[in-house]
């Protein structure tokens, strides 16, 4: 593109706490409702142009080749977790370069009541660059992925991949050699 206006994030020194962090106003969300989060993000190997091929089933895992993925989190200002995982990279991954985190919230007293937050896109492993655009924090619409209430039918959410990737479904373990297909 001739003119791009986008955020790199670059000489990341943190798995997790290692991106772009932007304050919100809590005062902005009404307790009780839902809101989702979406951002496009590209991983680079840092100081290069080649893509970063992460694993959106892993969680913080620190690997050269295949590690975790970016993720969007909400911080307190003094970088107390209050949601560890708001919005996850989708899978299908995209191997040729952007992908989509979405995810979505309930927005609770606790979380309304700390006045101000910090919502940040990190997680993928040191070694890459993020590039992230189109971030987006906004009421979510009725039938949201990930939008629960307790009176559905199964618990499970998208139990049979019904939202055509595997959002939700994560390995459990260490290996880095482990997929989701």
């Amino acid at each position: 593109d001739v003119c791009s206006s986008d955020l790199k994030v670059f000489d990341r020194t943190h798995l997790a706490r290692g991106g772009a962090i932007q304050s919100f106003e809590t005062s902005c969300l009404i307790e009780n409702e839902w809101y989702e989060v979406r951002a496009d993000v590209l991983a680079e190997y840092a100081d290069t142009t080649d893509i970063f091929n992460c694993n959106p089933a892993l969680y913080y895992i620190e690997d050269f080749d295949g590690g975790s993925c970016p993720a969007i989190a909400i911080f307190e200002p003094n970088q107390n977790i209050i949601t560890q995982i708001l919005g996850y990279t989708t899978s299908t991954y995209n191997s040729n370069g952007w992908n989509q985190i979405y995810g979505v919230f309930k927005a609770t007293a606790d979380i309304i009541n700390k006045g101000t937050l910090d919502i940040v896109v990190a997680r993928v492993p040191i070694m890459a660059d993020l590039t992230i655009d189109n971030v987006v924090l906004s009421p979510a619409p009725s039938g949201a992925a990930g939008k629960t209430d307790c009176t559905a039918s199964n618990l499970i959410f998208n139990s049979d991949a019904e939202i055509g990737d595997a959002r939700s479904w994560f390995i459990r373990g260490h290996s880095p050699l482990s997929k989701i297909e």
